[in-house]
């Protein structure tokens, strides 16, 4: 097995208590979990493009169906590892904002998309605030409404902080 399946499946247990990966909201939240992870600096080596959902990386999707088949065959390979307390502190601010706001409705992988596709956008794309909000507004009016919120978000946890 390849040894970062091994960081990828205590990244993705510290996100989103788990992977499942049955259909295609649980893919899209461990796509996005994983931009997000990756952009407060755990790097796993996942490079991301734009895809209809937003950020999308074809090597992590070939690595989290690897990992499941993994986990089936090999369980000891999983026991006794954990991540270190740096990586888990890093990752920490995702869990602050990882469910959307009540009031809004939307899904967490929903959420997790605004969130994902707004800093990428910014950060990726190095689109302005009002350019972004135009990509979104297009290409995302379903989750558009929720814009301001998410940049909120971002802020709190220190990405996209030149809004602010």
């Amino acid at each position: 097995m390849k040894p970062g399946l091994i960081s990828l499946k205590y990244v993705i247990h510290e996100l989103l208590n788990g992977m499942d990966i049955k259909n295609f909201d649980d893919r899209k939240k461990v796509q996005k979990a994983i931009y997000l992870g990756q952009r407060l600096g755990v790097n796993l080596g996942y490079r991301y493009n734009w895809y209809l959902e937003g950020p999308y990386s074809p090597d992590l999707t070939t690595d989290y169906y690897e990992l499941k088949e993994a986990e089936k065959a090999e369980q000891d390979s999983f026991k006794n590892r954990t991540l270190k307390e740096d990586v888990k502190e890093t990752l920490r601010p995702i869990q602050d904002i990882i469910n959307p706001p009540q009031r809004s409705g939307l899904s967490q992988s929903s959420w997790l998309e605004l969130l994902a596709s707004i800093d990428f956008q910014r950060k990726v794309r190095q689109r302005s605030e009002g350019d972004t909000r135009v990509v979104i507004e297009k290409e995302k009016p379903d989750l558009a409404l929720y814009f301001e919120d998410a940049v909120n978000a971002l802020v709190e946890i220190g990405l996209n902080n030149s809004w602010a």
